[in-house]
This record gives C-alpha cells, structure tokens and sequence, in this order.
C-alpha cells in the first residue's frame, strides 16, 4: 500500500477513534461529572459514517489505480464535509460552554473534550494531505507505468458496480448534509424515507 493510502487508512481510524473519546464535560458542584462522546450526539453519528467512508475510498483509491481520482476526489468531499461538521459542532458546543460557565458561581462548568479537538485535527490533516495528493497527480500524470497488478484485473470487474454504489452514498451523504444545514434531523429523515 502506498505512504498515502496508508497514512489516509491510518487518520481514518484515528478519526474513528476520536469519536469515541470525549468531546465534551460538564460538571455540577465538585460531585457530579458528566461526560459524552461523540458518539453519543448525531453529529458524532455521522462523523464515525464519514470516516469508515474514508478510511474504504482510500483503501480503494490504492487498489483501483485508474479510478485513484476519482476516489481522491470522493475523499476531498468527504473531508471536507467532515470538517463542517466538526466546525459547526464546536460552535455550538462554545456557545452552550459560555452559557454554562455564566453559572461557574453555583459550581457549574463546562468544557470542551479531546475526542473533537482531535477529531477536527485529524480530518484537517486528511483534507490537506490530499489536496496535495490531487495535486501531485495532476503533475504526475504524464508518466505512465505499465506495471499491471492482478488486483486491478480482479476489481475491473466489480468497477460497473463500484461506480453507482459510490454514487449513490456520496448522493446520500449530501443530502444528509443539505437537511443538517436547514436544521433537519438527517438520520431520522432516511429512517422514515427506509
């Protein structure tokens, strides 16, 4: 596997691992402590979604040399959707932070975890890494090596299918986030729409 796929695989499962660390605390007095994941909130949710989608469009970009772009591309969209998410989340998550730290006289604050201060990290990493890979491509893409790999006779094969079925999630992926954007529930509306 190439440095980049492996890097990429490898930020995917960090992502994935951020999920489900803290992403935010909250305490009353000096007794009670709460704590939530991500994957306790929606956002967390998708979050985790987007980074298997990742971490498999860049096991595939690797595999399937002639459809790299159009994977890298996928995984460009892909990160930077995550990156809005993690971005609205954490301006969501500051102004409820002020609005309880108001209270910090009664023995009530809040803060901000590790889990999404790394998960916004690592998805900034991923969407700079391949840009430049994209890039880099572009640059490259006049050499040409006739090196044939007998994965990629085996995945030709199942290119046809490959090609709608990431349709159809990027599709999806969308517009789920086009609802979160005006306010809508994504996962409950593809739970009435299945």
């Amino acid at each position: 596997m190439s440095k980049k796929s492996l890097f990429i695989t490898f930020a995917s499962i960090l992502l994935l691992i951020a999920t489900f660390l803290e992403w935010g605390t909250g305490s009353v007095g000096g007794n009670a402590v709460y704590h939530f994941n991500g994957i306790d909130s929606n956002q967390g949710k998708i979050s985790l979604i987007l980074a298997i989608l990742i971490g498999i469009f860049s096991i595939l970009s690797y595999y399937i040399k002639k459809q790299a772009k159009l994977f890298n591309i996928s995984i460009l969209i892909i990160s930077v959707a995550n990156l809005v998410l993690l971005l609205m989340t954490i301006f969501k998550l500051n102004d409820i932070i002020s609005l309880v730290n108001q209270l910090k006289g009664m023995g009530v604050s809040a803060s901000l975890g590790i889990g999404i201060i790394l998960s916004l990290v690592i998805s900034f990493l991923i969407l700079v890494l391949n840009l430049l890979t994209i890039l880099k491509q572009d640059e490259t893409k006049k050499v040409d090596s006739n090196i044939e790999s007998p994965h990629n006779k085996v995945l030709e094969k199942f290119l046809p299918v490959l090609v709608p079925l990431i349709s159809v999630v990027l599709g999806i992926l969308l517009g789920a986030i086009i609802m979160w954007i005006f306010g809508y529930d994504a996962i409950w509306g593809y739970e009435e729409l299945f």
